[in-house]
């Protein structure tokens, strides 16, 4: 039986509420919550609501996501956590360690496979057969009998569209139906605008870059990696591109920037890229995901950074059982 959580009781004494997600939000953490903010100021519009982000919004698609769709979106730097006595953690939870909360939330509202929580959590609501968290938030929506425009509708159907690959990774009949809603909803020619995203000519850069590093590992898992990347979400665009290369079933992608090595991992069919990439980093980062998307962060302490890649690739090629001596190709030898 689902259990859903209580609004009205969450928000019954609460004056201030802040909305946060994972380290530089993607589009389902972005519909997400701005949906769970429409929520709460729909319930109790005299509450201070505030959406707050960490880290950056890279991706050129994401950037547009925000700014045509007017996501109310408030920099952490300009936030203080002791401002609010209600705290919510979208398509996230406290265990993965990807959030910049130093204090446990009051709600946590996510998709991904439950994590060991921290602390006693009065309100949590994690459902895995969803294939994003938009299609959670969508369904507190309508619970609550929260309007929805074009705009918020938009997001949330773009937030689906991500995180499930245009349903391919949703196995629930209620997600495609839901997802059929907000389609009738939303803005088309937006969705268009957002996915279709001018970019810029540091993308090209980097795939050139990338590609030329690639390397083909038993004609069936591609690998690559970038020394520096302009933004954090390249990987994640590098391994769903890769995986597209004929043969291929799994696609590694990662790359520094800052002080943390990126990675993201692609499987193709039904294998478990989550499973994977959790195995391959160990203690070395932190990872997670969801299905055949998964992806991961490893602390850069200062050593050389080829060096680092090299015991992540060696990582990888332990968990493939991979013979790195022998099983090696460019990926672009040959044409």
């Amino acid at each position: 039986m689902e259990q859903w959580l209580d609004w009205q009781k969450i928000l019954k004494e609460a004056k201030s509420l802040l909305v946060t997600t994972h380290i530089n939000p993607d589009p389902d953490a972005l519909a997400s919550g701005w949906g769970i903010l429409s929520l709460v100021r729909h319930l109790k519009p005299e509450i201070l609501a505030v959406f707050s982000f960490s880290g950056i919004i890279g991706r050129e698609e994401n950037r547009a996501l925000v700014e045509k769709c007017r996501i109310p979106l408030t920099p952490w730097s300009e936030i203080s956590l002791e401002d609010f006595d209600r705290i919510v953690l979208v398509d996230c939870q406290p265990g993965q360690k990807n959030h910049p909360l130093s204090i446990p939330p009051h709600v946590v509202l996510d998709h991904h496979p439950l994590q060991p929580l921290q602390g006693n959590l009065a309100y949590v609501d994690v459902r895995p057969e969803y294939g994003a968290t938009s299609t959670l938030v969508y369904l507190y929506l309508k619970r609550y009998q929260v309007p929805l425009d074009s705009l918020k509708a938009t997001a949330l159907l773009y937030g689906i569209k991500t995180d499930t690959a245009d349903l391919a990774r949703s196995q629930l009949d209620l997600e495609f139906q839901l997802y059929m809603e907000l389609v009738q909803i939303s803005n088309r020619q937006l969705l268009r605008e957002i996915q279709e995203a001018p970019l810029r000519r540091g993308f090209y850069l980097s795939l050139k870059n990338a590609l030329e590093r690639a390397e083909m590992w038993r004609d069936s898992i591609l690998i690559t990696s970038l020394v520096d990347l302009d933004y954090p979400e390249f990987p994640a665009q590098m391994a769903d591109l890769l995986l597209r290369a004929e043969g291929v079933e799994w696609a590694i992608a990662m790359g520094f920037f800052d002080s943390t090595l990126y990675l993201s991992v692609r499987s193709g069919r039904n294998l478990d890229a989550s499973k994977l990439v959790q195995e391959a980093i160990g203690d070395m980062g932190h990872a997670g995901g969801h299905g055949r998307a998964a992806g991961g962060q490893i602390p850069w302490l200062g050593e050389e950074k080829e060096e680092l890649l090299k015991r992540v690739y060696s990582a990888f090629a332990q968990v493939f059982g991979v013979d790195l001596t022998r099983e090696v190709r460019p990926f672009l030898l040959g044409g």
